[in-house]
């Protein structure tokens, strides 16, 4: 049995979008055998134990320092091992500037970047009941 083109086309985008909504849904940072991040998952850091998943371009106007923001860290090898934050040591995961944003609180979203010349990603914390589309849209508006 053969397959028409079409039918491939649209198979692989069904894979294709399985693949980002689960990965969007977990929102992390996947680490290769040298500690190196890969671009397989979402950027995403820890900050005062919540994660934020970075949303790309919403506007926004900067706030003061609110602390540090860890890389964090999952298995996205599909293998039956997890890959847990705290099996790595904290000096092995990138540390990133933590800015708060005007007019929306801390905990919902912050800013973060690795060095004062870096530039800044907007990160939003997604309660597991609230879509990340949805958090950002409630926090940034539909820009």
């Amino acid at each position: 049995m053969t397959m028409t083109g079409s039918r491939r086309v649209r198979i692989a985008l069904a894979a294709l979008a399985a693949l980002v909504t689960a990965h969007l849904a977990v929102g992390c940072t996947a680490l290769d055998g040298d500690g190196e991040s890969s671009a397989s998952c979402a950027f995403a850091v820890d900050h005062g134990d919540r994660v934020y998943i970075h949303v790309g371009d919403v506007e926004y106007e900067l706030g003061a320092l609110v602390g540090t923001a860890r890389q964090w860290v999952c298995d996205d090898t599909g293998g039956s091992e997890e890959v847990r934050d705290d099996e790595i040591p904290v000096e092995e995961l990138t540390a990133y500037q933590a800015y708060a944003i005007k007019g929306i609180d801390p905990d919902d979203a912050i800013a973060v970047r690795e060095s004062p010349k870096d530039e800044l990603s907007v990160m939003v914390h997604s309660p597991e009941d609230e879509p990340l589309t949805d958090a950002t849209e409630r926090l940034f508006g539909d820009g």
